[in-house]
């Protein structure tokens, strides 16, 4: 147990973190603090491949299972939205991304669902399609400050690793806290001073990890969707951090989005616990 719980804690959260501020850092120097700053985002794809790979390995290709196929959602997310932040005018695309891009990997992960489609799968892949198209509003919404939005990142992974363990779905549990360790990372690039912008390359690689195991957990897992549900209020924390002290502070207004948004994080994982009854046991 020491041993899994040191290579998570090295592969699955020190490596994102690391490369998440050594990317974001290494694209602003390389490009400059204009376009660089632009593309500093996809730093957090970057990151978690990096940790990714270091937990699981990289997968072969053509990939099979859900697993697999995110590694390849997350660099098709790095690529394209990259390309979308360095052009100019790149808001058009932005919202055909937020549209398009959960279609393509609901489609992708949920082929053989669609393929023999029911009335029940259709209701349940519109429902994710919807949730999808919120979360990818809401974290380009809150892109206009950065923080924020890297804070709703990071605390709805958190949020959603401790769901994924407690409905017994190791591999996703640790998906996402890599994702949590490198939107953490990039974070680090924008506190307590905004540096770089939360762009496309974050809203399709980051946000893309994020619907891609959120797709993974609601068609291939036993995990309780109810409690799983819960985590979409941690997307509308930054409205909610608007009725707080200091929420324009530069310092101090992600932490009270991290405040609101740790509250359904809280409950969800509450009702989780609730939810498995006798048969969760924690590990210690």
């Amino acid at each position: 147990m020491d041993d899994l719980v040191t290579e998570v804690l090295i592969n699955g959260v020190a490596i994102p973190i690391g490369v998440a501020v050594l990317f974001a850092t290494f694209f602003s120097w390389c490009l400059g603090p204009v376009p660089g700053g632009r593309i500093a985002s996809a730093a957090i794809g970057v990151a978690f491949l990096a940790g990714y790979s270091a937990l699981f390995t990289w997968p072969d290709f053509p990939p099979v299972s859900s697993g697999q196929k995110l590694v390849f959602i997350v660099l098709a997310g790095v690529v394209v939205g990259a390309v979308i932040d360095l052009i100019k005018s790149p808001a058009l695309l932005k919202y055909l991304a937020i549209i398009l891009w959960p279609a393509a990997i609901i489609g992708w992960l949920g082929w053989r669902q669609i393929t023999n489609l029911t009335f029940e799968t259709g209701v349940t892949l519109g429902l994710l399609f919807v949730a999808a198209v919120f979360m990818l509003d809401r974290l380009a919404n809150w892109g206009t400050r950065p923080s924020h939005a890297s804070v709703v990142l990071l605390v709805a992974s958190i949020g959603a690793s401790f769901i994924a363990f407690i409905g017994a779905s190791g591999s996703l549990s640790q998906s996402y806290a890599i994702l949590a360790a490198s939107a953490g990372g990039f974070l680090l690039c924008n506190w307590p001073k905004p540096r770089f912008t939360f762009g496309t390359a974050a809203l399709m690689a980051g946000g893309g990890a994020f619907l891609g195991l959120a797709t993974s957990i609601v068609l291939f897992s036993e995990v309780h969707l109810i409690s799983f549900a819960l985590l979409l209020l941690v997307f509308l924390a930054p409205a909610g951090a608007q009725k707080l002290p200091w929420q324009h502070s530069p310092a101090l207004g992600p932490i009270m989005v991290g405040v609101v948004g740790a509250i359904p994080v809280i409950v969800g994982t509450a009702v989780a616990i609730i939810i498995a009854g006798d048969s969760f046991e924690l590990p210690f």
